[in-house]
């Protein structure tokens, strides 16, 4: 892709579905191996608006809405007041609909390093990648029946 529009899609052989790893695109194994790696990078948010590819996060702590961007449309996937988290370091939303790739404009950047990041060790995940989607699999998030 040569492309610096992150709304541009790449389609190898005429595939209608779109094969780009850029930012706001599909999620490589690579970038999901690396959020599992940095469990302490997320904050927990509310999704506040979505409009098509665009959603409105808040993060619930408090502070300015954080803008984001994913190349397919989430109004029917993402729910106004559900929960989610944002990892600003490797632009990801992490939802029940697994790690999307996100382009974040504002924010608050990423979070610090911790002290000790040995002590999130049991947090630690590896990275999977759902093919027919190109979205990670969140091996993080536990739905109600796993608890």
């Amino acid at each position: 892709m040569t492309s610096t529009d992150p709304s541009a899609c790449d389609h190898f052989g005429g595939s209608p579905q779109c094969r780009s790893f850029h930012p706001g695109h599909h999620t490589h194994w690579i970038h999901a191996r690396r959020l599992g790696e940095t469990p302490w990078g997320w904050r927990d948010a509310v999704v506040r608006e979505v409009d098509g590819c665009s959603i409105t996060v808040v993060y619930l702590d408090g502070g300015r809405p954080v803008r984001l961007w994913h190349h397919e449309p989430l109004t029917d996937e993402l729910e106004v007041g559900g929960p989610v988290r944002l990892h600003e370091q490797y632009y990801a939303l992490g939802s029940p609909l697994g790690w999307l790739n996100v382009v974040v404009r504002g924010g608050r950047g990423p979070v610090p390093v911790p002290a000790d990041p040995a002590a999130w060790e049991d947090e630690t995940t590896g990275g999977v990648q759902d093919l027919r989607t190109g979205r990670a699999v969140a091996l993080d998030w536990r739905q109600d029946d796993d608890r």
